[in-house]
């Protein structure tokens, strides 16, 4: 068969289509015919000799995305069958006239779309998929904040959520992307250099926050993220999409969680502080960065929280066996009524 193959590293011109062994599939395997091939980052990247193919992928044939037609199937197969058109990702190796693949990583390409258009279609949307639902739980009717929404993953990011019902608030530095966004029907889009942007996105979003920020962009961004994110816990768990030269999955370090919990303590309204202390009991031992940090904010709860604030503060520390815990005790008990005061002899 034939392939597009790297020769060497450098430019467009060290691509070369040869002759190449055609793939042997195993038993759970199928043999895909590629009609479409999509480009990718990647692909240049591996071109350029920055980015060696993953163990088992061909070394020197760059093709992350496909979609074909099944030409064979392995005897183990069981939800597939030749000439079934399906698309997919593969570690590499797309660009070449065959490729074998599982079949549990095929899926198959809907009625009456191309396969030009389907071999666009697996990285963006499996990408934004699982940002916006698997990892970050959105559910209709809540307000999405989309970074570099006019990219790849930032428009299938956008199309998904507002066919799914979220609020999906959109940003973007170009105007041709930001009218192209506004034609798929997304509720609002910004460019980020627009004055008082958080405070903007903030009132898109219903006035409290968005309930998920997907950031293709990285650390430039993340103040603003914490800024318009909405005072819940869920979202001291959220996990942030960056796009990177390696691409990856970014949790809250312990850094930014601190900072979004003292945000939503600051506040200084009582169910708010009670939330951080009731966080702080529940994911004890979880974070330790936290409770490093804690004694500033937990301290701050003797002249204006509540009972259950102190309560649960208390409990925090003392589970953690913090050293401050008996000073403490003292300072967060001193003002509580006696059954409270009892609670705080027990622990």
């Amino acid at each position: 068969m034939r392939a597009l193959t790297i020769s060497r590293p450098g430019g467009p011109e060290v691509l070369e289509i040869r002759s190449v062994p055609e793939p042997s599939i195993g038993p759970d395997e199928v043999l895909v015919r590629v009609r479409a091939s999509a480009l990718n980052r990647a692909d240049v990247i591996q071109r350029r000799g920055l980015y060696p193919a993953p163990p088992g992928a061909p070394a020197d044939i760059p093709g992350l995305e496909f979609a074909g037609e099944l030409e064979a199937c392995g005897p183990l197969v069981a939800t597939l069958q030749p000439a079934d058109r399906v698309m997919g990702i593969v570690s590499g190796g797309g660009q070449a006239e065959k490729l074998r693949i599982h079949e549990r990583l095929c899926l198959r390409i809907p009625p009456g779309m191309s396969f030009e258009d389907a071999a666009a279609v697996p990285e963006a949307f499996l990408t934004a998929y699982d940002a916006l639902f698997l990892r970050g739980g959105l559910r209709p009717g809540e307000a999405v904040l989309l970074h570099a929404a006019g990219s790849g993953v930032g428009t299938a990011a956008a199309a998904m959520a507002t066919v799914a019902g979220a609020r999906v608030v959109a940003l973007s530095r170009s105007a041709d992307k930001r009218r192209r966004l506004e034609s798929m029907g997304v509720h609002r889009v910004f460019d980020p250099a627009t004055s008082n942007i958080a405070e903007a996105i903030r009132m898109a979003a219903g006035g409290e926050g968005v309930a998920l920020a997907i950031d293709l962009i990285g650390a430039s961004s993340w103040t603003l993220n914490l800024d318009v994110l909405e005072l819940s816990f869920r979202n001291c768990e959220r996990w942030t999409l960056i796009d990177s030269p390696q691409r990856g999955i970014l949790e809250l370090t312990g850094k930014d969680r601190f900072a979004f919990l003292q945000r939503i303590w600051n506040t200084k309204k009582i169910p708010h502080r009670a939330l951080v202390a009731t966080y702080l009991k529940d994911n004890a031992g979880a974070h330790p960065d936290l409770y490093r940090r804690a004694e500033s904010l937990l301290t701050s709860a003797t002249t204006d929280a509540d009972a259950t604030v102190r309560e649960l503060a208390l409990a925090t520390l003392a589970q953690q066996k913090h050293p401050a815990v008996p000073r403490l005790a003292a300072a967060l008990l001193r003002d509580a009524d006696p059954q409270m005061r009892l609670l705080g002899r027990r622990r």
